[in-house]
């Protein structure tokens, strides 16, 4: 990192501690105030209630897989139907605190999470290769959604990316062309059915390495849609990153 990285990143904690001063951070999870070492909004006992996403698991959507496999292996689902994206990788399973954490970001306005997904990734120390200098696409709400909701959740998930690696670059490319029903009764094959050219991209794809960011990644039928969106105007290879899976 720059030394001008350095001096800013110090200088926004320097604000967010006196912050603290006035509102005291409360975990997401159970309510109590965190103020024990490395709490953002999470206290100690509900961040090892995050279920950490770890080897071994698919090579192409990064579903965990249970038990030892002896080699490199693709899930049956993207054997049975491969994405459009090359592979997808996410922190943690749908579940616990990471559960929590989503339904707030996504639900109760929750873009002050975004300092805590930023401390996570920072901690965590393995996510330099995949996502620093990085070209980070947020997967766009429609209008309308936008509208009622205030903000997309996934550009916050971005933004956490930035504040942790500054050598991404931040590029809002894509536009959803619909608005889809809710896929939370569909099948894995009705889903992408539901999301098949849901995005176009304005003009043509930025250079880079491409990675696509979402909150959840449950059949990975809206990645693969923003995905096909990318491919068709001239992408190569795409990368995704969720928070969840699951």
């Amino acid at each position: 990192m720059s030394i001008g990285g350095i001096i800013r990143r110090k200088s926004r904690w320097t604000w967010i501690t006196l912050l603290d001063l006035v509102y005291p951070r409360t975990c997401v999870r159970c309510g109590r105030l965190c103020n024990g070492a490395g709490e953002v909004f999470s206290c100690r006992n509900c961040r090892n209630r995050y279920e950490w996403i770890t080897d071994p698991l698919c090579e192409c959507c990064g579903s965990p897989f249970h038990g030892l496999i002896e080699s490199k292996a693709l899930c049956s689902a993207c054997e049975a139907m491969p994405p459009a994206f090359s592979r997808a990788r996410s922190l943690f399973l749908y579940s616990g605190t990471g559960a929590r954490l989503i339904h707030a970001l996504k639900y109760e306005k929750g873009t002050w999470l975004q300092e805590e997904i930023s401390s996570i990734l920072i901690r965590s120390g393995k996510w330099n290769e995949y996502l620093d200098g990085g070209v980070l696409i947020p997967v766009p709400l429609h209008a309308r959604r936008f509208r009622k909701r205030g903000y997309n959740q996934a550009e916050s998930v971005v933004g956490a990316i930035k504040d942790a690696f500054p050598s991404t670059r931040i590029e809002n490319c894509l536009i959803r062309n619909r608005m889809t029903p809710s896929q939370t009764l569909l099948s894995r094959e009705e889903r992408f059915r539901n999301m098949r050219q849901a995005f176009s991209c304005r003009g043509s794809p930025p250079s880079g390495r491409l990675i696509l960011v979402d909150d959840v990644l449950t059949t990975g039928a809206t990645l693969n849609a923003a995905a096909q969106a990318l491919l068709v105007a001239g992408a190569n290879d795409i990368s995704a990153f969720t928070l969840a899976h699951g």
